[in-house]
């Protein structure tokens, strides 16, 4: 995120990039200074705002006013070892108050937020030890925490400054917005030595793992019953909707080992899912991940059912329909396996 935003940013505002360097040691410094550019523009026009307009060159709150891509240049900065510039994203965080008396009223999205804001700050806090981010990571934290509720999936958006009151909407989630929480929440409450911060997390694996029982598939369906489960219809896939919540299975599993036994066992019965179901072989000089509509189960009309508490037979699988077509997301996939 914060590496496109930089880039689009720099494009626009520093005018056209350089020619392509002929070294390695060459092509890392024209990124670096690419970044040092992009960042002098961001702070010279939007300083703390969350996003730069880089036509009008003015700043924008559009993600709460959480200064957000300061927020999202943490980690970049860092790894570019622009230090001065990362004690100018520092003093932009200090200054931003996370706890409900400075937040707007109206909703952010949940998945978003916890990606970009929460895991931000964590991510500066593990590079650089600065323990103000951790501070500011744990107010912002306690906001988001009330998207879990009892009964039912996360909220989709919640608002920071009513702590999720009045937030609960209509219809149903998606398995990315849900599913990949795990990493921020779970890193928090080690962090912080809070355990209520795993909670939420916790109880979104319970609710996943019973859907993927009900469905008979580890592969689940872009659309979700707000109060967990799913019926054996939808679209299957990788791409947008779906993609994070099979990614987050496995970098769950790596981040806590107590969860490998449900978290790395759901990402691993997925893989062969995947393998059964969305993996085109190699035609036409190309080999991708496809997409599947699913289709009731085998024997019975879409939507039919078991008898009340009998077990799904091999035989009860969903039915697959392969839909030749790949969404760019999906590419994340080789690099997590």
């Amino acid at each position: 995120g914060s590496r496109l935003a930089m880039l689009a940013a720099a494009a626009a505002v520093a005018g056209a990039l350089p020619p392509m360097p002929d070294s390695l040691a060459e092509a890392a410094n024209a990124v670096r200074e690419e970044g040092r550019s992009t960042w002098a523009a961001y702070y010279k026009h939007a300083r703390g705002f969350d996003s730069l307009r880089p036509l009008s060159h003015r700043g924008v709150n559009d993600w709460g006013s959480v200064g957000m891509m300061a927020i999202d240049c943490l980690d970049t900065l860092w790894l570019m070892n622009l230090t001065a510039e990362f004690k100018q994203a520092r003093s932009i965080v200090e200054e931003i108050d996370y706890t409900p008396a400075g937040r707007e009223a109206r909703s952010v999205s949940t998945f978003e937020m916890t990606i970009r804001g929460l895991g931000g700050l964590l991510s500066a806090h593990a590079l650089s030890g600065d323990r103000l981010f951790l501070r500011k990571a744990e107010q912002l934290g306690e906001a988001l925490n009330t998207a879990f509720v009892p009964g039912r999936f996360p909220l989709p958006s919640v608002s920071l400054k009513k702590q999720g009151a009045g937030m609960h909407g209509g219809g149903g989630v998606n398995p990315a917005e849900v599913g990949t929480l795990s990493l921020e929440f779970h890193s928090l409450a080690r962090a912080t030595k809070r355990p209520e911060f795993d909670a939420g997390p916790d109880d979104v694996r319970r609710r996943m793992a019973a859907t993927v029982t009900l469905l008979n598939s580890s592969l689940v369906p872009l659309s979700l019953k707000s109060s967990g489960g799913a019926h054996p219809t939808g679209r299957v896939s990788l791409g947008a909707m779906g993609d994070s919540y099979y990614e987050y299975l496995a970098k769950t599993a790596i981040l806590d080992p107590r969860l490998r036994p449900t978290a790395g066992a759901m990402f691993k019965a997925a893989l062969l899912e995947i393998e059964q179901q969305l993996l085109v072989p190699r035609e036409h000089g190309r080999t991708f991940l496809a997409e599947a509509s699913m289709n009731g189960r085998r024997g019975r009309p879409a939507g039919g059912a078991s008898a009340a508490g009998a077990p799904r037979a091999p035989s009860d699988k969903p039915l697959f329909s392969k839909i030749l077509k790949m969404d760019h997301l999906a590419c994340f996939l080789p690099g997590t396996i």
